[in-house]
């Protein structure tokens, strides 16, 4: 839901989001969800190992650094090698 701001209501970045979410949802969500629901699929060999987002000690960093290792790997062994790298932020 969109609160406006300040200025002319007409332009979009005149307004900011809201969350209507409740108050326990919004608990869970941060407190009780992050911690013990990546435990789990942790423990139980739930997550893919090329899983870096939502991991202690990975983050899109590593799976950057990781990537081009392979890249290179692949170059060096077959002298041809064509990569796309795309992020959505």
């Amino acid at each position: 839901m969109p609160v406006f701001m300040e200025d002319a209501a007409g332009f979009v970045y005149n307004y900011r989001p809201i969350s209507l979410t409740c108050v326990a949802s919004k608990f869970m969500e941060h407190v009780i969800l992050p911690n013990n629901f990546t435990t789990i699929l942790l423990q139980n060999n739930l997550l893919f190992s090329a899983q870096h987002g939502f991991v202690n000690g990975r983050s899109t960093w590593t799976l950057t650094v990781q990537n081009y290792h392979r890249v290179y790997r692949f170059h060096k062994s077959i002298r041809h090698c064509y990569g796309a790298f795309v992020s959505d932020s």
